[in-house]
């Protein structure tokens, strides 16, 4: 039976999964095909099975491109991508490296090479993607576990998602997990295999458990003081014991005494330990209390970000699951909010966000551009004096705009994005704010800047959605963003209708993530989202393979145009959050 037959009777669909009984390199739905290369192999006809098959269809004329395009030496972090070939019909085979199966880390790093393929497939404006079983055969990886990696991957993926299986074993292994997942929609969470959320050290603290015990047969111990008939053998399996930091695999090794010896065998994963059985347990829980801590020091970001890199730093940022809200939030995101959907806070006058607020109102005022800009018109004061300051605690916006950041935390790690440097934006630059901007995560440009409206309640509630902008706009409809509190002021009235004097506006300092960003130098009013990054092509529905960027900064160069402030301009309303809200009045 060929493939389009085998598709038409063994198919299964979830969400935006479609699992189907075939051949990976028969698939001809997608647009892009995943090609797992084993050990980040330099030969395609010497990698794994899927491999060799796509190295069959393409032959030498695919192994030139991928070498030329670069071998993926990173599991976790590397793609290359390359064009199809014959007999394939797809726009891009993603060559995505893959390692045998080591414990929970491999499969952190198996979801994170999904998600880093998915990532890439959307910023090639792909629709479509199909993957083999990866890891099930010879890699040794369970299915469910797989089916888990694959779940936590897609959560924010809009594109179509093909899950080809070549056995059917495999694959009804997987219509079953996802047919589960079907059955408890609506949950809080989703459990494959009714364990706890994967976790790096949690899962290999319950891998301790795995015990083995024998009586020790040898002579007594010069250096112990147990006789031999009492003497016992425990053997800890810990799957990524290399992974420890070496502090913590410091103190393991450290835990000999005169009643327990103790043996660290990094190749085998174990921790062996002999002596008595009462002294031994008393030592395995010193080693649980070491992996514990050791857990929480590599769930820390900044130890990451120290000890291991950027791009580790930004997919652990990615990976992990927790949402808190900041620490300056009188509530957090799972407060009872069910009498409203926002919650205002007002800050208290002289506590660190309220200053740093005011410093970000009031230290990037120039009152010598009052009235200058075309949307200035009839502005005549020369400062502003700031009355109330809230935050505005609302936890389905805010979670929507950090799994936002997640996901443009993993675009970093395939390639930094450009700095914004030139010049530094305001709001980065005054003293007195440094309590809120270390909170940003600078890695993917999160910025804080400025939004003037007199819709206050609209967008507490609903956020600042591009949709609304005007249709007369020099870089198209999106949400716009000033670096000045001049400029934000101009948008806190109509133009034509400016408030009257002591009469209380509106501006909002607001959390923005700007990514990778194009600089306008000219108008672009026909901006729907932010252009392809490519010099020769900046449309904003390229349909070529190059990267598109995340946000939009215009200058004042155009001399049709000019402005005398920059903009800033995200189109999608999760890469925005307006987290203070200034009432103040001109004077």
């Amino acid at each position: 039976m060929n493939h389009r037959d085998s598709s038409k009777c063994c198919r299964y669909k979830y969400a935006n999964f479609i699992f189907v009984k075939g051949n990976i390199v028969d698939f001809k739905e997608a647009d892009v095909l995943v090609n797992p290369v084993v050990k980040a192999a330099t030969e395609l006809s010497r990698s794994g099975v899927v491999s060799k098959a796509f190295y069959k269809c393409g032959q030498e004329e695919l192994q030139k491109e991928y070498e030329e395009a670069g071998v993926p030496k990173r599991f976790g972090i590397d793609v290359t991508v390359t064009g199809s070939c014959r007999s394939i019909d797809a726009k891009r085979i993603f060559h995505a490296t893959v390692e045998g199966y080591r414990g929970t880390k491999s499969l952190r790093l198996l979801t994170c090479m999904i998600k880093v393929c998915l990532t890439k497939a959307e910023s090639l404006n792909m629709t479509s993607i199909a993957f083999p079983t990866v890891g099930c055969g010879n890699l040794q990886y369970n299915a469910d576990d797989v089916a888990q990696c694959f779940f936590e991957a897609a959560k924010e993926t809009t594109l179509k998602i093909y899950i080809v299986a070549y056995a059917s074993v495999i694959y009804n292994t997987f219509v079953k997990i996802f047919a589960d997942i079907k059955e408890s929609d609506g949950q809080e969470a989703v459990n494959l295999r009714t364990r706890p959320k994967v976790k790096r050290m949690s899962s290999l603290i319950s891998d301790v458990s795995q015990l083995v015990i024998k009586p020790v047969d040898s002579p007594k111990s010069e250096t112990s003081s147990v006789a031999v008939n009492v003497l016992v053998e425990m053997s800890i399996v810990i799957p990524a014991i290399a992974d420890l930091d070496p502090e913590s695999l410091g103190k393991i090794r450290d835990m000999q005494t005169n009643e327990v010896l103790t043996h660290v065998d990094l190749d085998q994963s174990t921790v062996t330990l002999t002596g008595k059985r009462g002294s031994l347990d008393q030592v395995k829980q010193s080693i649980l209390k070491v992996l514990a801590e050791d857990e929480l020091k590599q769930e820390n970001l900044d130890y990451i970000k120290e000890t291991k890199g950027i791009q580790e730093y930004l997919l652990a940022l990615w990976h992990k699951r927790t949402i808190r809200s900041p620490p300056y939030w009188k509530n957090t995101i799972f407060a009872d909010f069910s009498t409203a959907d926002y919650e205002r806070c007002q800050l208290v006058n002289g506590s660190p966000a309220h200053d740093a607020v005011t410093a970000f109102v009031l230290d990037t005022w120039n009152a010598s551009l009052v009235g200058a800009e075309k949307d200035a018109g009839g502005l005549v004061h020369s400062k502003l004096a700031i009355k109330r300051i809230w935050t505005i605690e609302n936890p389905f916006l805010y979670t929507s705009y950090q799994s936002k950041l997640k996901t443009l935390a993993v675009k970093a790690a395939i390639r930094p994005f450009s700095a914004v440097s030139e010049p530094e934006i305001k709001t980065k630059q005054i003293a007195g704010v440094d309590y809120l901007n270390s909170q940003l995560i600078n890695e993917v440009n999160e910025v804080y800047l400025l939004h003037g409206s007199s819709y206050v309640d609209e967008i507490a509630k609903n956020g600042i959605d591009s949709r609304f902008s005007g249709d007369k706009v020099l870089f198209g409809r999106g949400a716009y963003f000033a670096e000045s509190s001049t400029k934000a002021d101009q948008y806190a009235d109509r133009r034509n209708e400016r408030a009257s004097a002591g009469e209380p506006l509106y501006m909002f300092v607001v959390r923005v993530l700007l990514g990778e960003p194009f600089v306008a130098r000219e108008a672009y009013p026909y901006l729907r989202k932010a252009p392809c990054s490519a010099v020769d092509c900046r449309k904003d529905s390229c349909s070529d393979a190059h990267l598109m960027c995340d946000s939009v900064i215009g200058t004042h160069e155009d001399v049709d145009t000019p402005l005398m402030l920059r903009e800033f301009i995200v189109y999608h309303p999760e890469q925005c959050y307006p987290e203070f809200l200034v009432e103040y009045v001109r004077q």
